[in-house]
């Protein structure tokens, strides 16, 4: 479908953007997916040391990536783009060979989680397409009326200004998984909650007097 769509409207849709950075770009896509279908998974299981491994590794290849394009004076949006891909990949890769232990465990229990996996499972990628659609038709708008220059300045301004989410979706992805765990045990609950809420106001008070100072 992307690529069909690539081939039909990218005048229309992307003007002013080559046809090789486009097929590039959606070469991304199902590497980047994979994985964070693979993130989620360590994450579910409350592997917070796989998880964060995983999710240092692709920026710092990328970084590696770009810093051998600019000492071999290599210049260009593509090579950006392959070095980014190739970053995916690899990490892809790692995360694959981690999870492996794992699904050797559960393949045997996924006929039984299958189903009620699908049935939930369905509803909040839904919500990720809608929630992804809402945050970056923006990007689609300016780069039809301004152009792809005034697009990229306008998307590292947007990336700077959501990096002010660190912190709260870091307590997300860990307080959302562990609170379950204390169903039963009213009382903790209620000094965990808070606990929580004053330290990412906190520190989202310590960001906001960094950027503004």
């Amino acid at each position: 479908m992307g690529g069909a769509t690539i081939a039909r409207c990218s005048g229309s849709w992307f003007p002013g953007v080559s046809y090789l950075l486009l097929v590039t770009a959606l070469a991304i896509f199902p590497v980047s997916l994979m994985l964070a279908f693979i993130l989620s998974i360590f994450q579910g299981r409350q592997e917070f040391r796989e998880f964060n491994l995983i999710s240092i590794v692709q920026p710092a290849l990328t970084l590696l990536c770009v810093s051998f394009l600019v000492v071999f004076n290599a210049r260009g949006i593509h090579w950006l783009l392959l070095a980014y891909l190739s970053a995916s990949v690899v990490t892809t890769a790692v995360a694959l060979y981690m999870l492996k232990p794992y699904t050797r465990k559960a393949a045997r229990k996924f006929s039984s989680y299958g189903a009620a996996s699908v049935k939930s499972g369905y509803k909040v990628h839904l919500s990720n397409v809608l929630a992804f659609v809402n945050y970056r038709s923006d990007i689609f708008l300016v780069n039809i009326f301004l152009g792809p220059a005034s697009t990229g300045i306008y998307v590292i301004s947007v990336q700077i200004v959501e990096r002010l989410w660190i912190l709260s979706q870091a307590v997300v992805q860990c307080f959302c998984l562990v609170s379950p765990n204390y169903s039963g045990e009213e009382e903790k609950r209620k000094i965990l909650t808070p606990l929580i809420s004053r330290w990412v106001l906190l520190g989202y008070d310590a960001q906001e007097q960094q950027v503004s100072g």
